[in-house]
C-alpha cells in the first residue's frame, strides 16, 4: 500500500517541531497514552491516512467497524496487539504506538 511521505514523517518525527529524532516509546496504559500529545496527533495524522477510509472516527463507519470508543472496548494490551497483527506487515510497531494514543485520546470524548 502507498505511503505517503508526509505520514511517514509525522511518525518518524522529523515533520513536528521538537519532533526529530524524538523515539515512541510504547505508555503502558490508554491513560498514559491519552496524556502524549504529540503521539496523539501523529496518531491522527496516520489514522486519517491510512485507516480513515474503513474506519471513520464519526460513527458513521459503512465498511470497517467505528473506532470512536474502541478503547472501551478492548484491553490496552488487546488493542495494540490487535492493531500489531490486524493487517500484518502493515503497520510498525512505533505506527501502533502512535494509533493506540490517538484511539485512547478519541475514547475520551463523550459518547
Amino acid at each position: 500500500m502507498y505511503r505517503s511521505a508526509v505520514v511517514v514523517a509525522l511518525v518518524a518525527g522529523s515533520a513536528l517541531p521538537g519532533g526529530a529524532g524524538r523515539p515512541v516509546a510504547a505508555p503502558a496504559t490508554y491513560a498514559a497514552a491519552a496524556t502524549d500529545t504529540v503521539s496523539v496527533e501523529r496518531g491522527r495524522a496516520l489514522f486519517a491516512q491510512e485507516c480513515a477510509i474503513c474506519h471513520t472516527p464519526t460513527r458513521n463507519s459503512t465498511i470497517g467497524p467505528d473506532l470512536t470508543f474502541v478503547a472501551r472496548r478492548r484491553s490496552y494490551a488487546s488493542l495494540r496487539r490487535h492493531l500489531a497483527t490486524a493487517v500484518p506487515g502493515h503497520l510498525r510497531p512505533r505506527e501502533v504506538a502512535v494509533l493506540t494514543a490517538y484511539l485512547a485520546r478519541l475514547s475520551e470524548r463523550k459518547p
